[in-house]
């Protein structure tokens, strides 16, 4: 497994203006996504990310270079995965449950809980959106 460092962003939190996080993610090392589970899909794109933390908030930025994006789908939990998208997993602490993130081109969301894929409820939208 990958060895990954996690920057802790000083007086960083969920009050920063995005527009301040971003472009400080934008000037740390980005980490490479080399491996593509999906033995269907022959094409790879390149994705790099930055992950980082704060007093209160963790920070992800992906940064993705593809031939052809797709983004049609808007509503909160809806189908991103049918568009180009990047997805996160985190659990905290020894929890079995774990989140799964999946963000389309254009910041659509999709967010779920559990424990499998099978049996993750889906987020309210209220969370979604804060």
């Amino acid at each position: 497994m990958k060895h990954l460092d996690v920057i802790l962003l000083q007086n960083f939190g969920l009050l920063t203006p995005i527009n301040q996080v971003s472009f400080l993610l934008d000037n740390l090392d980005k980490n490479s996504i080399s491996h593509t589970p999906w033995a269907s899909f022959n094409y790879a794109p390149d994705v790099k990310f930055v992950l980082a933390y704060g007093a209160d908030a963790i920070f992800i930025k992906f940064f993705v270079e593809k031939k052809f994006i797709k983004a049609s789908i808007a509503p909160s939990n809806g189908a991103v995965h049918e568009d180009a998208f990047v997805e996160f997993f985190i659990s905290f602490e020894d929890e079995k449950a774990y989140y799964n993130l999946e963000f389309n081109c254009i910041g659509t969301a999709l967010v779920g809980y559990g424990e499998t894929k099978e049996g993750r409820e889906l987020q309210p939208e209220y969370l979604i959106k804060e």
